[in-house]
């Protein structure tokens, strides 16, 4: 089921980043964390913790039950 979940919100960190145009690189460097762990979240290898969860909605400008649908 925590995998399942993973899955769907890297899923949707990819989907609205790509949405908005932001890189991998510049999210990373926003968010002040590395491209392997960007590339664990989209992956759904590992969950965002609860801050970056924030820090992601607001940076995207979604809401975080968008992300963690």
């Amino acid at each position: 089921m925590e995998e399942d979940k993973a899955k769907e919100v890297g899923a949707a960190i990819r989907h609205y980043r790509e949405l908005r145009s932001y890189s991998g690189s510049a999210l990373c460097r926003e968010l002040g964390i590395n491209r392997s762990t960007l590339f664990l979240w989209e992956t759904g290898k590992q969950l965002p913790s609860p801050d970056n969860i924030r820090r992601l909605a607001d940076i995207l400008k979604v809401s975080i039950t968008e992300l963690k649908r």
